[in-house]
């Protein structure tokens, strides 16, 4: 965290911490992890992706790490179905 000189131009510069969108941010990490050391059931890079650009917007917080396919499938129905 720190801050910039003040100029006319534009405030000092601030760093901010959004607790949900760091949560998601490990999710993602820890996901990716878990599909690159190719566990049998984990989700894909796409699908990784798509469950974390659907529920966001919702304001959900990310399911386990450990996010297996079919409930994958199911988060992503539900939140379609939220949606609309």
């Amino acid at each position: 965290m720190g801050y910039g000189k003040q100029t006319r131009a534009r405030p000092p510069l601030a760093l901010i911490h959004i607790p949900l969108l760091t949560r998601w941010l490990l999710w993602a990490a820890e996901a990716r992890a878990n599909w690159l050391a190719i566990r049998s059931k984990a989700i894909d890079l796409n699908t990784i992706c798509e469950v974390a650009c659907r529920l966001i917007p919702l304001g959900a917080p990310p399911p386990s790490s450990k996010l297996e396919r079919s409930e994958a499938s199911r988060l992503l129905w539900n939140a379609e179905r939220q949606a609309r």
